[in-house]
């Protein structure tokens, strides 16, 4: 090759990253799936730590997601079985809301920054303010079981948590997970959950599901769903990996496969992994099922990743060679964070058929979010204010981690308490809500995590 063949191949090079580079910052990128979090908080007390507002080592924090055009990140609140005692499942809301503790700790200290958001309105309003928003989420529901199911899923919904992985490997309540019973799929509870996820509009994450519980969830929700962190089966058979047919199945009910950067589930690790495989997997989806059903879902501090994927920083590098392979703008745009974003408003907009809220009604707890307190049997208070003239007869409860208890309200005063017998020692994290419900029907909650010392 000559000088000028040189110069010329350079130069072409430099217009494709140029080109590829506006693309990017133009996109809003959505990830669907980080375990970030879960290095924020102390490994031994699960207060929060670690600022992601400062420099890290982690493959996201907020100087990473900025450099690398991250607009979107949907934080995990991971939880598996806690032992096997009767313990188990206040173990694993306790892990859950220490980590959704630490979100929103990191917004407080940060919210210059970053911001949580819940629905595509609100991200696209924090995007537009150059904010990075991060929506809360839930990989493995093993604080799930009967006695507490639907009332504590309510008061995740409270929190912010848009979307959740029903299992992670080992089998619980709901169903089983990849390294569960083959035979098991989505048990009875699993079934009213499903009702409960879609009347809510929360996104159902199939990732790490056994085939079974998959086919009962895609039979059972009316709303379309996502795996928000797997791969290809077809081309790295891996129990993580969806087949064929799942991926048709998943596209056929309007949900998208997040590609998940780990480089055990990309290809045989022993041939080395870079992005060219990743995006092989997102080729292979768009020939299977069109441009409308794939996303990506990185797995940043949760998952070894390719050799030129590192950390958040190196995004671009995605939007690089997907230029290369010939993708178009809108088709990246897809890709990158409009699939997702899609899928989140069509949940939403199902479940705004039951969903309401007294607008005239403001109740305060006095409890702070993530509030340290020494009383294992606490006294649980907060205000109510009626706003103009509200007629309606109010009935209140007060919601401890699921389980409903029928509070005192002193109408002269507003104030709304409960004197809980019950100990909270067997774990740290616990969660809290006051709710009022008119006789029309309307409710108002408020919810907070606190931490029992």
């Amino acid at each position: 090759m000559n000088e000028i063949d040189l110069f010329l191949n350079l130069s072409d090079q430099i217009k494709a990253e140029r080109n590829a580079s506006k693309i990017h910052f133009d996109c809003i990128v959505v990830d669907a799936h980080n375990d970030t979090m879960m290095k924020v908080v102390d490994p031994q007390t699960g207060l929060p730590k670690i600022n992601i507002g400062e420099d890290t080592n982690f493959q996201i924090d907020i100087s990473k997601a900025q450099v690398g055009g991250l607009d979107v990140a949907y934080f995990a609140a991971f939880s598996d079985y806690e032992g096997s005692d009767d313990t188990s499942t206040i173990k694993a809301n306790s892990k859950v809301l220490a980590i959704l503790n630490a979100l929103y700790w990191t917004v407080k200290n940060n919210s210059d920054t970053i911001t949580i958001a819940t629905s595509v309105r609100e991200i696209k309003e924090a995007v537009f303010d150059r904010k990075i928003v991060a929506v809360p989420t839930i990989e493995g529901a093993y604080a799930l079981e009967e006695r507490n199911a639907i009332e504590l899923l309510n008061q995740y919904y409270d929190l912010g948590v848009r979307a959740v992985g029903y299992v992670w490997n080992s089998p619980n309540a709901l169903g089983a997970g990849t390294t569960g019973q083959i035979d098991m799929g989505l048990t009875e509870l699993g079934y009213e959950v499903t009702k409960e996820m879609n009347r809510l509009g929360i996104i159902i994450d199939v990732s790490h599901m056994n085939e079974k519980t998959f086919w009962d969830v895609i039979k059972a929700s009316e709303a379309p769903i996502i795996a928000s962190h797997s791969c290809v089966y077809s081309l790295r058979n891996h129990v993580r990996n969806l087949t064929d047919e799942q991926i048709i199945a998943l596209a056929g009910i309007g949900g998208v496969i997040n590609l998940n950067y780990w480089r055990e589930i990309l290809g045989d690790t022993k041939d080395g992994i870079d992005i060219k495989k990743l995006i092989d997997h997102i080729d292979y989806v768009v020939g299977l099922v069109g441009i409308d059903y794939v996303g990506l879902g990185s797995d940043f501090d949760g998952a070894t990743m390719p050799d030129d994927i590192q950390s958040a920083e190196d995004l671009p590098n995605i939007t690089l060679e997907l230029v290369k392979r010939g993708y178009s703008k809108s088709d990246i745009e897809k890709i990158l964070g409009l699939n997702n974003l899609r899928v989140m408003e069509e949940v939403q907009k199902i479940a705004e058929k039951s969903l309401s809220n007294v607008d005239r009604l403001v109740i305060t707890s006095y409890i702070e979010m993530g509030e340290i307190i020494q009383d294992a049997t606490p006294l649980f208070t907060a205000q109510v204010k009626k706003k103009d003239s509200y007629a309606d007869e109010l009935s209140f409860r007060v919601i401890v981690d699921g389980i409903a208890y029928e509070p005192e309200f002193n109408g002269k005063t507003g104030v709304l308490s409960l004197q809980l017998k019950e100990s909270l020692l067997a774990a740290n994290f616990h969660v809290v809500t006051f709710e009022g419900k008119s006789t029309s029907g309307k409710i108002t909650r408020e919810t907070r995590i606190f931490y029992v010392q």
